[in-house]
C-alpha cells in the first residue's frame, strides 16, 4: 500500500478508508498477548508459525508508519 502513494483507499460503496490506520489496528487487534502474531484458522504457508507471521506484522507496521 505504500508503495501505491496514497494515503486513502476508495471502497466500491464510495467510502475513503485511511488504509494506515485500519491496518494498524486490525494488527494491534490480533496481537497475541506475547507480542507475537499468528493465523491459527491457516496453518499453511506456515501461517501458523509466529516467528514468521510476527516478522510479517512488523514489517506492515513498518510499511504503514511510512
Amino acid at each position: 500500500m505504500h508503495a501505491f502513494g496514497h494515503d486513502t483507499v476508495t471502497d466500491a460503496k464510495g467510502v475513503k478508508h485511511d488504509w494506515r490506520k485500519e491496518l494498524t489496528d486490525a494488527l494491534t487487534h490480533a496481537q497475541a498477548g506475547d507480542g507475537s502474531w499468528v493465523n491459527p484458522k491457516s496453518p499453511r504457508w506456515f501461517e501458523g508459525n509466529p516467528i514468521l507471521v510476527t516478522a510479517y506484522g512488523v514489517l506492515c507496521l513498518e510499511e504503514a508508519r511510512k
